[in-house]
């Protein structure tokens, strides 16, 4: 079965997050310091992903990563994510 969503766009490897980080810049993820919870697509132009927003929010959960989350809830509501107003 294919692979869809978040999981198929989202840059995985060292390599994939570094061009995203020199294509995009800072604004590409929550913690740009260590390249961690990307936002953007790897390999689309540099524009935000809610579904990336989400996988952000929803990693920094679980690695109880606050204000991490914060950030992107705030990011979500900014970029009108649909999944923002339920």
């Amino acid at each position: 079965m294919a692979k869809k969503g978040w999981s198929r766009r989202a840059p995985k490897t060292k390599g994939e997050r570094e061009a995203l980080y020199a294509r995009c810049g800072a604004k590409a993820f929550l913690d740009p310091k260590n390249l961690k919870f990307p936002v953007m697509a790897k390999g689309g132009p540099c524009v935000l992903d809610c579904a990336g927003v989400r996988a952000a929010k929803t990693r920094a959960a679980q690695f109880k990563r606050r204000k991490v989350g914060a950030k992107a809830k705030r990011l979500s509501k900014r970029a009108a994510c649909s999944w923002t107003h339920r």
